[in-house]
């Protein structure tokens, strides 16, 4: 299941289980809205490879559009996934939603 919310005109994307093929399925027609966000992957244990090519499609979409995506909440699975893919390169990692969200505000201004 996924939940989304705005905050400070950021979209922020939870994921409340393992991310596969049946992510894709996220209403694209919310996101256009909103060049910045933030996922959140605090239940997330596991990512496949369509996991995966579902957020590097979504990034380059937003960058398109002069956005930036934010990550949260990576455990030691993910983080060494993302390591090993050579993401954590390519997204902006926090420990927090807040240091995240604190971060988008510091690029406002």
């Amino acid at each position: 299941m996924i939940k989304t919310n705005v905050k400070n005109n950021i979209f922020l994307i939870y994921f409340t289980e393992n991310i596969n093929k049946n992510k894709e399925n996220l209403e694209k027609e919310k996101i256009d809205n909103y060049n910045n966000i933030l996922i959140n992957l605090k239940d997330v244990n596991y990512i496949d490879s369509t996991g995966l090519n579902f957020l590097l499609a979504l990034t380059k979409n937003i960058r398109q559009k002069n956005g930036e995506i934010k990550i949260c909440y990576l455990n030691d699975y993910l983080k060494n996934l993302f390591q090993l893919t050579k993401l954590l390169e390519y997204f902006k990692i926090y420990d927090t939603e807040e240091q995240a969200l604190n971060d988008f505000n510091k690029s406002k201004k």
